[in-house]
């Protein structure tokens, strides 16, 4: 969330002087800002909720991230059952263009929750002076 010059994270830390990040895996790239999700540069599109997830995902990548992290970050005390986040993760790794037979993006744990597996580069954005 960006508050004046300050990125303030989902964890509450305030980083001053930073606008919204850019979360960059392989050839996409996730923009808090535009709430948009590029591949090579092409906007797709993204409901919200399943922005937020992938963002919460690529902030927590390579571990493993449980349902419950999942229903307490993105879906902040919405009441949303099980299905409905699976369903969620499903569309995340559809708009990846992930295989659902053999996903690589984002795994699932077993009885633990989801992983996303590849190597991620965040950046805020360094707001200029008024």
């Amino acid at each position: 969330m960006v508050r004046g010059a300050r990125l303030v994270r989902r964890d509450g830390v305030t980083i001053s002087g930073f606008g919204p990040r850019i979360f960059r895996f392989g050839p996409f790239e996730l923009d808090e800002s535009r709430f948009e999700l590029r591949r090579r540069g092409r906007a797709m599109r993204l409901s919200r909720r399943v922005f937020d997830v992938l963002v919460f995902l690529a902030e927590n990548a390579s571990r493993t991230v449980s349902r419950r992290e999942l229903l307490d970050g993105p879906y902040r005390g919405a009441k949303v059952t099980s299905s409905a986040l699976s369903r969620t993760v499903h569309l995340a790794r559809k708009a990846l263009g992930e295989d659902p037979k053999s996903p690589q993006l984002i795994r699932t744990v077993r009885r633990e929750g989801f992983r996303f597996v590849p190597p991620v580069d965040s950046r805020a954005r360094k707001l200029s002076s008024p």
